[in-house]
């Protein structure tokens, strides 16, 4: 009896003390700010507290710092650098000292933790760079253009958005030294943009955003925006059946079957920023489920790396041999 209530007062504790799952950014203290939660939604709490905008924030490997991209401008003119901080959100670290746009997108670090892939314009155009965290050496990988890089998760590839010839944003694919630069699909045909690229936990399929516009509209109107999955190497794709009438913002991998992604439901842009909320979806089961629900943008989550520890009810399932 002792030992039962021993394992039931630990496993409290555990839950208690567990640490958030997904972070993301959001404007509802008037800022865009960084926040976590837990993997139900539950637990938000804010991380950053800057005048000027803080976002696309990654979990390290082991989860215990958070990658992310600030503007520190003080005056009208951007100039976004990189920085790292710890998971409770103290002691941040500046990574990038440029006059230029130093940017990142979710999925930048390699799973080693040791480096970053980040996108720059210091050199014209904007590029693709590997940064090595300890020394700052940099290694600039793309020569024709390049942004939101995604680092595979077994360190071979990355995924990146390049500037179609016709319109927008294509999908494409190289070494993680920059080598054999190939497009995933083809160039789109129509006005069609194809961004923000995540690659799967088993490193074989690309989760991406396509959306398509109505050129012969004043500001080229947004017609529809779809989830895609993609293989890396086979010519075989997936479409992640959501409302047609939802408009997405960002996509992450939870696991090899469920992501977790930002969307307005109402598919009408009434403000800056669209009233985005975030979700987490099941491929097989096709279940959603809302996680935040604020009258202000929620969106570009990111899910912790690694197993949930355990969990109190309603949430992912428990790992008692973390307990034991």
């Amino acid at each position: 009896m002792k030992y039962l209530t021993f394992i039931c007062a630990l496993t409290v504790l555990i839950a208690t003390i567990a640490p958030a799952k997904i972070v993301f950014k959001s404007y509802r203290d008037g800022n865009g700010e960084l926040y976590v939660m837990d993997d139900d939604g539950s637990n938000r709490r804010r991380l950053t507290h800057h005048p000027r905008s803080d976002g696309s924030p990654s979990w390290s490997p082991d989860g215990k710092q958070i990658l992310f991209h600030r503007n520190i401008s003080q005056t009208e003119v951007q100039q976004y650098e990189v920085f790292l901080m710890n998971a409770a959100g103290g002691n941040e670290r500046q990574l990038t000292h440029h006059p230029a746009l130093d940017t990142v997108a979710t999925g930048a670090w390699s799973p080693d933790g040791h480096s970053i892939v980040f996108s720059s314009n210091r050199s014209g155009d904007r590029e693709i760079y590997v940064m090595d965290i300890k020394s700052g050496a940099l290694r600039q990988l793309t020569n024709d253009g390049g942004t939101g890089a995604s680092w595979s998760p077994d360190g071979k590839y990355m995924a990146f958005e390049k500037s179609s010839a016709l319109f927008g944003r294509n999908i494409w694919v190289m070494s993680a030294e920059g080598r054999n630069q190939k497009p995933l699909l083809p160039e789109p045909k129509d006005m069609v943009t194809r961004f923000a690229p995540r690659w799967a936990p088993d490193s074989t399929r690309i989760l991406f955003t396509e959306s398509a516009y109505d050129a012969a509209a004043e500001g080229f109107k947004i017609l529809s925006t779809q989830v895609m999955i993609r293989h890396r190497n086979l010519d075989t794709q997936q479409r992640v059946k959501l409302p047609k009438a939802w408009r997405i913002h960002s996509t992450c991998w939870i696991s090899n079957d469920e992501i977790v992604f930002s969307a307005d439901e109402t598919g009408i842009r009434t403000k800056k920023h669209g009233n985005y909320d975030i979700y987490r979806y099941h491929l097989r089961t096709q279940q959603i489920t809302k996680l935040t629900d604020h009258p202000e943008v929620d969106y570009t989550p990111h899910w912790a790396p690694g197993p949930l520890a355990v969990s109190p009810a309603g949430k992912l399932g428990t790992q008692w041999g973390k307990v034991k």
